[in-house]
């Protein structure tokens, strides 16, 4: 009688394991938010701009100097700037193409305009604006974003040359996106 009263063991044993684990792999998913493509103010948290600025308060912002827009984030770091991450696809897509290719359309326009670039190595492909701050970052074949540094008093059209510091720290911050988008 033993051992057939023993074939439920192993399974029990197995299930028991299952159910005590299950809610300690819930709970470390459950502390990094999900990114959410359309929505620029979730690709990045403010701790994780204030480590890599190395100063604070870090706050965000959907404002544009004008109507809220879902499709830009400010994140104010202290007094010293802010990072701007803008959505660039899949925003109105253009029919065929991919996020690749509204980055390459991006680069080859400033190009032609004459804006010193610089290819980086993040995501499946990436280039600095050294002459304005920006980084456009395809993360992937369907999502691209931007991120642009302005200090203060200065506006997003002019913007302001990219230092080695500056541009190695929003490299940092475009590699976390890219990491969170997979």
């Amino acid at each position: 009688m033993l051992r057939g009263a023993r074939w439920w063991a192993a399974p029990l044993a197995v299930f028991s394991v299952a159910c005590a684990l299950a809610p300690a792999a819930g709970a470390r998913t459950a502390t990094k938010p999900a990114l959410t493509v359309m929505l620029p103010c979730t690709y990045l948290t403010t701790s994780q701009v204030q480590k890599v600025f190395r100063t604070g308060p870090v706050t965000t912002t959907t404002a544009t100097g004008g109507p809220v827009s879902t499709t830009v984030c400010n994140y104010q770091v202290g007094n010293t700037g802010t990072l701007s991450v803008s959505l660039l696809y899949p925003f109105f897509p253009p029919p065929g193409q991919t996020a690749v290719d509204v980055v390459e359309g991006q680069r080859a326009d400033d190009t032609v305009t004459g804006l010193t670039l610089q290819t980086i190595n993040v995501g499946k492909s990436a280039y600095a604006d050294l002459d304005r701050s920006i980084l456009y970052v395809a993360a992937s074949p369907k999502f691209a974003f931007s991120m642009q540094w302005l200090p203060p008093g200065v506006s997003p059209s002019e913007g302001s040359p990219l230092t080695p510091k500056l541009q190695k720290q929003m490299v940092a911050l475009a590699k976390t996106v890219v990491a969170r988008s997979k």
